[in-house]
């Protein structure tokens, strides 16, 4: 049977299938709740191999009608593999229906240097073209202020980047309630909105 809807649930870096909470939760609960036959729930960790992953998608499902294709992404998840399912997808002629984002982390340039582009507070995460609706999610937590031997420090956590879709910014949502990166992706406005897209196909 062709699929005919995909939902990907794309991990954060350091992130686990058997990790507790966040998006491993998420996909255990759409994996349960919508799972039947012709349509796929699948985890997918942050540093996948992205055009097998399109390549699969495209064989699977049936040439004569588009998928539907939601993919919900936290931090390199989505700077890594949002970004890089949906260029793989686009030289198939595939889209993406939705992309849903939390705290979404630019990856780019070797390992060492997008470490570093990481902790750019103002930093810049280019998606897809072929993206038909993005939502983000981004926390921006107060800066981290040390003071040493008479020399005051102001330090970054973590946080996520604006997302763009070419030169447009895409719709975001800036979570003020004093979360962290590290918890994004537990975030319950996050959540809801996963499950009401997935509620819709």
């Amino acid at each position: 049977m062709p699929i005919k809807r995909w939902i990907i649930c794309i991990s954060g870096f350091m992130q686990t299938r058997s990790t507790y909470g966040g998006i491993p939760a998420l996909w255990h609960e759409l994996h349960t709740n919508y799972t039947q036959p012709g349509v796929v729930v699948y985890p997918a960790p942050w540093a996948s191999d992205w055009a097998h992953l399109a390549e699969w998608i495209e064989r699977r499902s049936d040439p004569d009608q588009h998928p539907r294709i939601d993919v919900f992404a936290y931090s390199w998840g989505v700077g890594f593999g949002l970004v890089n399912l949906a260029k793989y997808l686009k030289r198939r002629g595939m889209h993406i229906d939705n992309a849903v984002t939390s705290d979404g982390v630019a990856c780019v340039g070797p390992k060492y240097v997008r470490a570093v582009l990481a902790y750019c507070p103002e930093g810049r995460l280019d998606v897809g073209d072929n993206i038909r609706r993005v939502v983000s999610y981004r926390q921006k937590n107060e800066p981290i202020r040390l003071e040493r031997h008479g020399l005051r420090l102001k330090l970054f956590g973590l946080r996520g980047h604006k997302v763009y879709k070419g030169s447009e910014p895409q719709e975001e949502h800036i979570d003020n309630m004093g979360r962290y990166h590290s918890s994004m992706d537990e975030s319950p406005e996050f959540l809801e909105m996963c499950r009401t897209i997935s509620e819709e196909g």
